[in-house]
C-alpha cells in the first residue's frame, strides 16, 4: 500500500499529546472507549438536528447564534463576538454583514475609537431572536414531554459537567 508521505510527516517538533496518540488506546479501555464513541455519536446527531432547524422564518442556526451572542454582549464589536464564541473572525464577520444587510443588526460608531464600529440588535433582531427562542422552547418542550423532570435535570447536570471537564482540559 502506498501512503502519502505528507500525511505521515509531523507538523511540529513537539511530542504529540498523549491523549491523541495510538498509545492512548490502552488495554482495558475498550469498553470506556466504546461508551465515549457512542456519546460522541449522540452529541453529533443532536448538533446535526439543531443545525437543520430553521428559526424565526428563514434564518439558520448560525445566524440565530450570532444574534444570541450579540444580545448577551451588546453593545459589542465584531472582534468581541469572535473571541467570546471561539469562531474565526472572518466567519463572524460574514454572518454579521448578512445580518446587518437584512436589518437584524445596527452599526454605530464606537465613541472610544472612531475607526471601530459597535454592534447592537435592531428592533427586527430583537423580535426575530425572541421568536426563535420561543420556537426552540416549544420544540424542546414537545421533545421532552414524556421525560420525567428529574431526567431533564440529570441530563442538564451531566452536560454541564462534561462541558466543564472539556473546558478544563482545553485550558
Amino acid at each position: 500500500m502506498v501512503q502519502n508521505s505528507c500525511m505521515l510527516q509531523p507538523t511540529s517538533t513537539e511530542p504529540a499529546s498523549p491523549a491523541f496518540t495510538p498509545e492512548a488506546a490502552q488495554p482495558g479501555h475498550a469498553e470506556l472507549d466504546e461508551r465515549i464513541e457512542a456519546l460522541q455519536a449522540a452529541v453529533r446527531a443532536l448538533l446535526v438536528t439543531g443545525k437543520r432547524q430553521r428559526y424565526a422564518g428563514a434564518l439558520d442556526k448560525a445566524a440565530i447564534t450570532v444574534l444570541h451572542l450579540l444580545s448577551e454582549r451588546q453593545p459589542a464589536r465584531a472582534s468581541d463576538l469572535a473571541n467570546s464564541s471561539g469562531l474565526d473572525a472572518s466567519t463572524i464577520s460574514r454572518h454579521i454583514k448578512g445580518l446587518i444587510d437584512a436589518g437584524y443588526i445596527d452599526l454605530h460608531p464606537d465613541p472610544e475609537d472612531a475607526r471601530a464600529r459597535i454592534l447592537t440588535l435592531s428592533t427586527a433582531g430583537h423580535d426575530t431572536l425572541a421568536r426563535a427562542q420561543a420556537e426552540r422552547l416549544a420544540r424542546t418542550r414537545a421533545a421532552l414531554a414524556d421525560w420525567a423532570p428529574q431526567d431533564i435535570d440529570t441530563l442538564t447536570t451531566l452536560l454541564r459537567r462534561l462541558s466543564a471537564a472539556l473546558e478544563h482540559e482545553d485550558s
